[in-house]
């Protein structure tokens, strides 16, 4: 091999390592800067829900055991869970799968801080926008793909956009883009079958 070839050579493997380097490196900056982008818009939208000053009444009676209710509340889609017996027994088993199962992150009002993250158990208050960039929420039956960790009658939430999964406490599973709970909104009961939403509770 000549100079000029071993000068070839080494230009030719020097460029293929510095592209190999800088297409790492454009990598993990664009992962970086997508965990910000997450991190800041899992934070706005609390502070947002936070910043609300709208107050509604919902009658939550006629929600029949299993089934659920959407309003909207100050532009955020809120869904109003009537859970079964069994389902709340499903919170537990399914605690070794979730991220944060003892809700450590501030998603929610004190009174709220519990295993089904609700002033009453049956009844589960979330807002439906992922935590991971904000993406509207689906409440869907078990999927195939999720053998194996959830019952086959559970329903949850999910993201289509991006793969994020809760449970029916709003709890993320582990090993999906989100890594904060869907946020519950202030709320308390006004009589046996009225919750009012908004900043006048005792938990706003």
């Amino acid at each position: 091999m000549t100079v000029t070839e071993e000068a070839g050579l080494q230009h030719s493997t020097d460029g293929a390592g510095r592209r190999r380097f800088l297409a790492r490196s454009f990598s993990l900056l664009g992962a970086a800067c997508l965990s910000r982008e997450s991190s800041a818009a899992a934070w706005s939208l609390l502070a947002d829900t936070k910043a609300c000053n709208q107050e509604i009444d919902v009658d939550i009676g006629d929600i029949e055991p299993g089934a659920r209710l959407d309003v909207d509340w100050c532009g955020f889609p809120v869904s109003i869970i009537h859970r079964t017996e069994a389902m709340l027994a499903s919170l537990e088993t399914l605690e070794p799968g979730l991220l944060d199962p003892q809700s450590a992150a501030p998603q929610q009002p004190d009174t709220c801080r519990n295993r089904s993250r609700s002033i009453v158990p049956q009844y589960g208050v979330y807002v439906g926008i992922c935590t991971y960039l904000t993406c509207y929420l689906t409440y869907t039956p078990a999927k195939p793909e999720w053998k194996g960790l959830w019952p086959a009658d559970f329903t949850g939430f999910y993201c289509a956009c991006h793969g994020s999964r809760y449970d029916l406490a709003g709890r993320v599973l582990q090993g999906v883009p989100s890594k904060l709970n869907l946020v519950v909104p202030p709320h308390r009961y006004v009589s046996d079958r009225v919750i009012h939403i908004g900043p006048g509770t005792a938990e706003a």
